[in-house]
């Protein structure tokens, strides 16, 4: 099934990311579409569903999409170390972001006598 070629409107309706965004994707590189038809329809290899299900997650946890096409580069160089160092600092920063935040509740609670 992963042989399997399908239209970028099927691609989008699996992953509930938009053609737009698809063809943002295709052009710097982090999905790859086969081929056109003859009416300029993008085609993409079935599994792209899951490349692009893959890219939602690393982007809901906070990288980039640099940083998401580093790490699928290094996926296909299949090295473990650059795998896994952007979601250590991504996960880092988040930490410090809640931290920051709960200081700033806790000098608004003060203030306000809550």
């Amino acid at each position: 099934m992963s042989n399997e070629i399908i239209s970028i409107t099927d691609v989008s309706n699996a992953t509930g990311v938009s053609s737009r965004v698809l063809r943002h994707y295709a052009s710097i590189g982090l999905i790859e579409a086969d081929e056109r038809l003859k009416n300029k329809i993008r085609l993409f290899k079935f599994n792209s569903i899951q490349t692009v299900l893959d890219i939602k997650c690393l982007l809901a946890i906070g990288l980039t999409l640099y940083e998401i096409g580093i790490l699928m580069e290094k996926k296909l160089q299949n090295t473990t170390e650059f795998k896994i160092s952007p979601v250590k600092q991504s996960k880092q920063q988040i930490l410090e972001k809640i931290k920051l935040t709960e200081t700033k509740a806790k000098k608004m609670f003060q203030k306000y006598n809550f």
